[in-house]
């Protein structure tokens, strides 16, 4: 074989190992967190619980039996968490 051939072959499996790794990942189930125990149900409460607890995936939020309020003080408290992250330098 063609050493052009080999580099075609050889990138074209690191893209596939690649776009398979970021499909795993963006299919990946949220973190496991502890329910919200106490005070549950304010925007004020989901949030600052959601804060607590670093989330990083909405879904979490929408997994707590809460009050609507406290379900969109979590989903506002994580999208403020992943603003403040900074951003990938990639792979």
């Amino acid at each position: 074989m063609s050493s052009t051939i080999r580099s075609r072959a050889t990138l074209s499996f690191l893209l596939a190992a690649a776009c398979a790794a970021l499909a795993a990942c963006a299919s990946a189930p949220p973190a496991s967190v502890a329910p919200c125990a106490g005070e549950c149900s304010s925007h004020d409460d989901g949030y600052q619980w959601a804060m607590r607890g670093t989330l990083d995936d909405a879904r979490v939020c929408d997994e707590q039996k809460a009050t609507p309020e406290f379900i969109r003080g979590c989903k506002d408290a994580v999208n403020d968490f992943s603003q403040m992250r900074p951003a990938s330098t990639g792979l």
